[in-house]
């Protein structure tokens, strides 16, 4: 029971947070315009500073960790790859096949699982664990986000632009790519 009264405390702040920007957003003051701009503060200005805040704090000996890297990138690459091949596999329509799979891999975490993790760690509900391990927690979690923010970008381009390199005038090249 005190493993779901936790997970109820961790989460309904998260919750909380979407049921307010619901409000806002049914306000008549409140328009799609507001909203994207919100958005984009978030996205582009507080994830990347929450993340490099919690990178900067991390003691990179003691919170990188050769396995994590490479784990997240082969799982990642390896749905990626799964998702492009379950497109193809549909007879997708090239020009479709990057957006179903891209939807197959990119996920939210960053929207819900880097706060969410946070959160747990600092209001302490790891007790146990000590206040040390709660740092190494957080920012073993932005480690994990750098490592995967930057594949699911490439990723993304690349699935993309390969579905159409056979078109005329559409020729895959790295300047292209980039």
């Amino acid at each position: 029971m005190d493993a779901f009264l936790n997970a109820i405390s961790v989460v309904l702040p998260v919750v909380l947070v979407l049921a307010i920007g619901n409000l806002f957003a049914r306000a008549r003051d409140f328009t799609q315009e507001h909203a994207r701009g919100l958005g984009k503060l978030a996205f582009w200005i507080c994830l990347p500073a929450l993340i490099l805040r919690e990178i900067a704090r991390a003691e990179p000996r003691e919170v990188f960790d050769a396995k994590l890297f490479f784990g997240v990138a082969g799982v990642l690459l390896g749905v990626s790859v799964i998702s492009y091949r379950y497109a193809r596999w549909r007879r997708t329509p090239p020009e479709q096949v990057g957006v179903l799979a891209q939807a197959g891999f990119r996920s939210n975490m960053l929207y819900v699982g880097l706060p969410v993790v946070l959160y747990y760690v600092a209001t302490g509900l790891n007790e146990a664990a000590g206040r040390e391990a709660q740092k190494n927690a957080a920012a073993l979690s932005a480690i994990t986000l750098s490592i995967a923010v930057p594949i699911l970008n490439v990723v993304s381009a690349l699935l993309f632009v390969l579905p159409m390199r056979h078109r005329p005038g559409q020729r895959l090249s790295a300047g292209r790519l980039f």
